[in-house]
């Protein structure tokens, strides 16, 4: 089963956050789709890190 690091759970929890905020103004919205990206890439590559085990 893949792994949750903790790193994975607290960039999840700040796409969380910025989810709330990103309709507030341009910037907000830039600075949740670079979170949402984040989190996406790193959840790609620890689930092809998983995969190699």
């Amino acid at each position: 089963m893949l792994r949750m690091t903790a790193e994975i759970i607290d960039l999840c929890e700040n796409r969380i956050e910025l989810r709330h905020q990103k309709n507030t103004s341009h910037e907000s919205r830039t600075e949740y789709q670079k979170a949402n990206r984040e989190v996406r890439t790193t959840m790609k590559e620890a689930k092809e890190e998983w995969i190699k085990e």
